[in-house]
């Protein structure tokens, strides 16, 4: 992953991680709210082995400037299926949330102990921001 910098006004194609390329591209305006719902089934008794980035990931997150919501949460019929809920100010905000160590932490855990490919939409946010 190449190292994003927040002062950055324009995104260079080459320095965006995969992920942030595919979001700006469904985004009509950059700079709106969005949600990202994440959807990460691991392999069958991984979870222990993913909560310490998990847990990192989501205290860090909170306290990032332009994250409205950062929640795990997963499916009771398959422990193993994680739902991310994300909610961004911006897509700058999430660009930065892309350069910290606690997301490459938890990008590279949910990578290594997937057991099918993860999915990510993207969802324009119809209620105005409050943070």
């Amino acid at each position: 992953m190449s190292e994003l910098h927040p002062s950055q006004e324009l995104h260079p194609a080459q320095a965006l991680h995969p992920a942030l390329l595919m979001i700006r591209s469904k985004l009509p305006n950059p700079q709106l709210p969005f949600v990202l719902l994440v959807v990460n089934t691991l392999r069958a008794g991984t979870l222990a082995e993913f909560a310490p980035a998990r847990d990192v990931a989501a205290r860090e997150s909170r306290k990032e400037p332009g994250c409205l919501q950062y929640d795990f949460s997963h499916d009771p019929a398959n422990p193993d299926r994680l739902v991310l809920y994300e909610r961004w100010k911006n897509f700058d905000a999430l660009v930065n949330h892309f350069s910290l160590p606690h997301t490459k932490a938890v990008l590279e855990a949910g990578d290594r102990l997937a057991a099918s490919p993860t999915t990510l939409d993207v969802l324009i946010s119809l209620e105005p921001v409050v943070k």
